[in-house]
């Protein structure tokens, strides 16, 4: 975006998940997303078995995901997450 202008959703919903094993980096990420509207909602993970947890509340619109992670990495997330079928994506 051009400097000054505003970015907008109109009347959707957008949910995000951030993902990142150092928490002040997931914290500081999902605050700063969080500050795009309320029709923005943020959760974040500091792994990837927490972030799959909170996939099960129902699935999100945007993934943000560290690749270098302990127990799993953000390619075997997404792959996990595209293995579920209430959390793969419409496209692929």
């Amino acid at each position: 975006m051009e400097n000054g202008q505003k970015f907008s959703l109109g009347d959707s919903h957008v949910k995000v998940l951030v993902v990142d094993d150092h928490p002040n980096t997931a914290n500081m990420l999902a605050r700063a997303i969080s500050r795009l509207g309320p029709n923005v909602e943020v959760i974040s993970a500091t792994s990837g078995y927490e972030a799959l947890r909170h996939s099960n509340n129902g699935a999100v619109d945007i993934l943000i995901t560290d690749m270098m992670m302990p127990e799993m990495t953000g390619l075997e997330l997404i792959k996990a997450l595209n293995d579920q079928p209430s959390t793969s994506p419409a496209v692929s």
